[in-house]
C-alpha cells in the first residue's frame, strides 16, 4: 500500500529521501563526490549498455568485438 504510494513519484525525488533517510545528508546530484552518490547518479542516466554489460556471457562477446578474442581466457564450464 505505502509502496504503490511513493511509487507515483518522480526517482529523482524518491533517490534524494532514500538517500537523505539513509545517509542523513542530501545528495549532491549534479557533482557527486561518494561512491554512494555516483551509484545513485548512474540510475538516473542508465543506459542499455549497463544492462547489457550485467551478463559475464554478453561481457565476453562485448570484448572480443572491442578488442579481440586474444585477451579472452577460456571457459571451462558454460
Amino acid at each position: 500500500m505505502i509502496i504503490d504510494f511513493i511509487k507515483l513519484f518522480p526517482l529523482r525525488f524518491r533517490i534524494k529521501i532514500f538517500y537523505f533517510y539513509k545517509f542523513k545528508r542530501w545528495i549532491n546530484i549534479d557533482k557527486p563526490m561518494c561512491f554512494s552518490e555516483m551509484l545513485q547518479v548512474r540510475k538516473l542516466n542508465m543506459q542499455d549498455i549497463y544492462s547489457h554489460l550485467s551478463d559475464k556471457y554478453n561481457v565476453r562477446e562485448y570484448s572480443s568485438n572491442k578488442i579481440g578474442d586474444d585477451f579472452l581466457i577460456p571457459l571451462v564450464s558454460v
